[in-house]
């Protein structure tokens, strides 16, 4: 695929185990696609649309994920380190497993999301909406969860040593 790729490009690819590292997706659907294994190191998705989207194994590492809409996407066992997701929505999102190392993820929405056993070590998640996500087992060392809505949010487990949650709602 062309860096710049078009909706119809995208459509007709198989995009399972897919190499977009450094791709511009900017406001693309990818919804209900399957995209496991895929490589979209470094990629643009500003306002992509994700939503059902099996993103299980893919890289989205340095990726910029901002606004994009990921709701009901499986990104179980991904990898999102150092991605930046200021504003996207992973409301109903399997993360479980998931690597967000050192994420940027300002305002993001995790609502009901399960990210059991998954890797946030110092990911900046300031004014995050996690309402009744499961966190259980989930490695947040040095993570900052400031002004944050975890209502109903399952931390069984969960290694929140060095954490900051400043003005967090529970």
């Amino acid at each position: 695929l062309p860096r710049r790729p078009t909706q119809q490009q995208l459509d007709q690819a198989e995009l399972a185990g897919a190499e977009l590292s450094g791709r511009v997706l900017r406001g693309l659907s990818l919804r209900g696609r399957d995209l496991r294994g895929a490589r979209l190191v470094d990629a643009i998705l500003v306002e992509v649309d994700f939503s059902g989207a099996d993103l299980s194994g893919a890289d989205l590492s340095d990726a910029e994920l901002d606004r994009a809409v990921l709701d009901g996407a499986d990104l179980s066992g991904a990898s999102l380190v150092r991605a930046r997701a200021d504003g996207a929505s992973f409301a109903d999102c399997n993360l479980e497993g998931a690597r967000l190392v050192g994420t940027i993820m300002a305002r993001a929405d995790f609502s009901r999301a399960r990210l059991a056993g998954a890797d946030l070590k110092q990911a900046r998640l300031e004014g995050l909406k996690a309402e009744a996500a499961d966190f259980r087992g989930a490695r947040m060392s040095g993570a900052e969860l400031d002004d944050g809505e975890l209502s109903g949010a399952s931390f069984v487990d969960a290694d929140l040593t060095g954490a900051t949650l400043e003005r967090t709602s529970a």
